[in-house]
């Protein structure tokens, strides 16, 4: 068995690892296929070429970074996952010392007991929330800080951007899905409602170009957000607990 790291992949191995993923992943855990954004990838192989495991690793702060790791059902077992997270975490390597963070389900007990067998520790909980256009209005808000007529939506395949004064936010298109993500207040006006008064048009304007829901992934321990997207009408669909190894 043979483990190496790359940045990206060539076609030719990049359909391979997609079907590795979907047999994985019968029931898909993330949106859609194969994510096409990781930062990173320790990869497994057999004498073959073959590929056996993955270890997909994405940044999310200057030194920390999420892993997703998929093993071949067939090789299980086999020290596959231990031996992609030591060259991983080896000095030098990627991510090495760098904080490396692990997702869990409620439903993934033996995945919970591979991360408690690694001696991962539980950091943070952070929720799936959704809102459905099911029941959304086409019709336009009006609302103190009106600022629809500013408000642009613009997107390239499926990443996209939204912004208005002051605020903005980042999209990416999954299915009939709309994910949002870095929604961001210039600092000089937080707590004046803008937010709330921009995803209020927004929802419309993501409506009418034929999304069904938007959803989005927030931190437990960032209440102020957690506060505004309950308020806006998301609620929480999944929880996703963060182990550190």
């Amino acid at each position: 068995m043979k483990f190496f790291y790359a940045d990206a992949l060539e076609h030719r191995r990049h359909l391979k690892l997609s079907a590795l993923f979907d047999l994985c992943f019968p029931s898909p855990c993330l949106p859609g296929a194969l994510p096409a954004d990781a930062d990173g990838l320790w990869l497994a192989a057999d004498e073959n070429d073959e590929l056996t495991g993955c270890l997909l690793l994405f940044q999310t702060d200057l030194h920390s970074w999420e892993g997703i790791p998929f093993v071949h059902p067939a090789y299980r077992r086999k020290g596959i996952f231990s031996a992609l997270l030591a060259n991983a975490c080896q000095k030098g390597n990627c991510p090495g010392e760098d904080d490396l963070f692990f997702s869990v389900r409620p439903t993934q007990t033996l995945w919970l007991q591979v991360l408690n067998s690694i001696e991962a520790e539980k950091a943070f909980d952070e929720y799936m929330m959704e809102y459905s256009f099911q029941n959304l209005s086409s019709a336009r808000l009006k609302t103190e800080a009106d600022f629809s007529d500013e408000l642009t939506v613009s997107f390239q395949g499926t990443e996209g951007m939204a912004s208005c004064p002051h605020v903005s936010c980042l999209l990416s298109a999954h299915g009939s899905s709309i994910y949002l993500y870095q929604l961001f207040t210039e600092e000089a006006f937080r707590g004046q409602g803008r937010a709330l008064t921009f995803l209020h048009h927004l929802f419309p304007r993501l409506k009418a170009l034929g999304f069904s829901s938007v959803r989005l992934q927030v931190s437990g321990e960032n209440l102020p957000a957690m506060a505004l997207y309950k308020k806006t009408g998301f609620h929480i669909t999944e929880t996703l607990s963060f182990y550190l190894y």
